[in-house]
């Protein structure tokens, strides 16, 4: 049996929370976008457009997610969500889904 382990948010302080709380609206974008296998293909562009956010903040938001381990990102507009976080596919897609993030290297260092 697969447990799929769920982040606390008492672990943040509350700097961290309101970091956190704002790029959650690129992480519900990012959940709304993804296939099955939690990949999303889509442009800083498109989404700033789509948030009528600027680049800039959607940048920030990407390394807020990235440093909370959210997300991984690749410059060429590749993202991966992280399964313990979010996971809509089956068992089979899970197991895939999670050594897929396991690989993936993000552009983007996370802590």
């Amino acid at each position: 049996m697969i447990e799929i382990s769920k982040f606390d948010l008492l672990i943040f302080d509350d700097k961290q929370i309101q970091k956190i709380s704002k790029a959650m609206l690129l992480l519900n974008l990012l959940i709304a976008m993804s296939n099955e296998r939690n990949v999303v293909k889509v442009t800083k562009t498109k989404i700033a457009d789509a948030l009528s956010k600027s680049i800039r903040t959607i940048t920030s938001w990407i390394l807020v997610l990235c440093g909370a381990g959210a997300i991984k990102y690749k410059y060429t507009g590749e993202y991966r969500i992280n399964p313990k976080f979010y996971f809509k596919g089956s068992l089979a897609d899970y197991e895939e889904t999670l050594v897929d993030w396991q690989n993936f290297k993000s552009d983007v260092k996370y802590k």
